[in-house]
């Protein structure tokens, strides 16, 4: 089902998550309504070529999001390295998932980044590959708990390293994330990220609280970027 869908303020970035409560077969005859017989079509042929029914599961809620919001004839395609688009190129998109949940961002000309991942942690077998020492103290000393922390930072980055559209980024080092060290609220908590491999600055709007048991991130272009649209 559509869990949540806002426009950010000041933005023309969109953000929306599905959370999958639905069968495979609940979810197939939802796009049967939703989309056009072309699209329709062209998912069920990129479906058979997926076998984990996790998977196929999150896979077809990423496909609602994007007939839901944005229409029942696109199409979702990717690129050589993995990176997904719409095949009109109506919009720039980005997508994510995890276990019972979907998640969708879209910005109708400038790349976006999106990441969503449950409240475990996992993510903490990690910690070395993507954490810098700067925001190993920030761990250190801010008001985040674990794994919180560490996956907001992580999420950060994922929505970062998606945005940039770079490969074979170094997490720890190129893309840096700033956080507040005490924020007044985690609903859409903003923070400054920075990747040095093309000397920009994007923003990232964190939240615990779109969902219960996630942490959702996504990377915008930054407000100076943003006003010469």
């Amino acid at each position: 089902m559509l869990r949540s869908e806002c426009t950010i303020e000041g933005t023309n970035v969109h953000v929306a998550v599905w959370q999958i409560v639905e069968t495979e077969e609940e979810l197939i005859s939802l796009l049967t309504a939703t989309q056009t017989m072309e699209a329709f079509t062209t998912m069920q042929t990129r479906l058979e070529t997926l076998h984990n029914p996790s998977r196929r599961c999150e896979w077809l809620a990423v496909r609602m999001l994007v007939a839901r919001c944005l229409g029942g004839d696109k199409v979702v395609s990717y690129d050589a390295d993995g990176r997904p688009s719409l095949t009109d190129h109506s919009f720039e998109i980005s997508i994510s998932h995890t276990k019972g949940y979907a998640a969708l961002a879209w910005h109708p000309s400038k790349a976006v980044g999106v990441d969503i991942e449950r409240r475990t942690d996992r993510v903490m077998r990690v910690v070395s590959r993507y954490v810098n020492a700067d925001e190993k103290a920030f761990l250190q000393s801010s008001c985040f708990s674990s794994p919180d922390g560490e996956l907001l930072l992580w999420t950060a980055k994922e929505a970062l390293y998606k945005a940039v559209g770079i490969r074979l980024l170094d997490c720890q080092n190129q893309l840096t994330v700033s956080v507040p060290m005490s924020p007044t609220s985690f609903d859409w908590l903003k923070t400054t990220a920075h990747c040095s491999a093309n000397a920009q600055e994007y923003d990232v709007l964190c939240s615990f609280n779109i969902v219960e048991d996630c942490v959702l991130s996504f990377c915008l272009p930054s407000a100076q970027e943003e006003s010469k649209d």
